[in-house]
């Protein structure tokens, strides 16, 4: 496996482009990784692509770190991770003294108001195949339903045992799983994962907006404006539009760079995070997202309402306006909006024809669109 087939693991095209470009080479655990957080693989397809991980890339070892036992052999860490999943899928499929429900999931497909998600059906079934038997025959090659998620609750439990979740495409494919692991060793090896962090470099820069890739195109999707990954270190930052004495450590660069060394050294998954800017409730929300850096994509829609602030934050963060335009802008935008949606709750009792007739909207006005 090359670099080049690695990095089409990655779920951002952007990030993909970007490491192709540069052929960056990866790491065994950084590919590992990308496999594990790859959306569009099913089980299956991770298995044989580790693999070919473990035929084609250096087994090395992983220090311990804060939520990561010592890995003594990556090839023998991953072997260990496919036998726990097809070990746990086969308990699953056929475990007794259990009832089994199942939910199915439509995404939007481009219809904002359109209540979509997950949808629970109103049955439970004493084992895994009536379950999917019953999936096949009231729902299966309906249009719209990408995914399945089955349940799994023990009957007559002792202790606080939590239900088992199978996850499946639409051709009832494995893609994941998620079970009560009942010993330490299987828990620690199914949240191995989960306990790295990398610093795989990114194309994005200060002022950047941007979106997570997997809500790319969905209707409420969150733009917001990148401030910098956590794990960039202070040459990363000043080449990225940071100044000497814009440092978002007060203590200065020094410490900033130590703090990120820790990070890299003991942290976890949830220690590697963009920091950026969105609109929340119509006001600007400054915080560390939680969304893996490399499923980040540039935001290529348009911004609209409230969020139009972000273009403004956008160019403040890249040196681009200074802090009067910055509130002269954001007054602007919050006043218009502020007044269209007063207009819009004043108008709501009313018939669109009967506010049109008074003067509150026109004709050529949609009722979305008062002014």
């Amino acid at each position: 496996m090359n670099n080049h087939e690695i990095s089409a693991f990655v779920n951002s095209a952007d990030v993909r482009a970007y490491l192709q470009d540069i052929r960056y080479e990866f790491s065994t655990p950084q590919a590992a990784w990308l496999v594990y957080q790859c959306c569009r693989l099913t089980m299956k397809d991770r298995h044989r692509a580790w693999r070919e991980v473990i035929r084609d890339m250096p087994d090395c070892a992983m220090e311990e770190r804060l939520n990561l036992n010592r890995i003594d052999s990556y090839h023998a860490f991953l072997n260990s991770f496919i036998a726990l999943e097809m070990r746990s899928v086969r308990e699953f499929m056929t475990a007794t003294d259990c009832i089994y429900c199942y939910e199915y999931h439509e995404p939007s497909q481009g219809r904002p108001f359109q209540d979509t998600g997950w949808y629970e059906a109103d049955a439970f079934f004493s084992n895994y195949q009536a379950c999917i038997d019953h999936y096949r025959q009231y729902y299966s090659g309906e249009d719209g339903i990408d995914k399945i998620r089955v349940h799994k609750h023990k009957l007559d439990p002792s202790g606080n045992p939590r239900a088992e979740t199978l996850l499946l495409n639409q051709e009832l494919e494995v893609l994941g799983i998620d079970m009560d692991y009942k010993t330490s060793s299987d828990l620690v090896t199914a949240q191995a994962f989960e306990g790295m962090c990398f610093d795989i470099p990114l194309p994005f820069r200060r002022g950047d907006i941007l979106i997570d890739c997997k809500e790319s195109g969905m209707p409420n999707c969150t733009p917001f404006v990148l401030s910098y990954i956590s794990t960039w270190d202070s040459k990363k930052m000043l080449s990225s539009g940071f100044g000497r004495d814009d440092c978002p450590d007060r203590r200065g660069w020094k410490y900033f760079d130590k703090t990120r060394e820790r990070l890299l050294k003991a942290g976890d998954i949830t220690d590697w995070f963009p920091v950026g800017t969105a609109v929340v409730g119509g006001d600007l929300l400054g915080d560390h997202l939680s969304i893996a850096p490399t499923d980040l994509a540039y935001f290529r829609g348009s911004l609209e309402g409230a969020a139009r602030q972000l273009q403004v934050f956008s160019q403040y963060e890249k040196g681009d306006a200074d802090g009067e335009v910055l509130a002269n802008c954001y007054f602007a935008i919050r006043v218009k909006e502020y007044a269209k949606d007063i207009c819009q709750q004043c108008a709501l009792p009313y018939t669109e024809e009967f506010v049109e007739r008074i003067g509150l909207i026109s004709s050529a006005t949609p009722q979305t669109q008062l002014a």
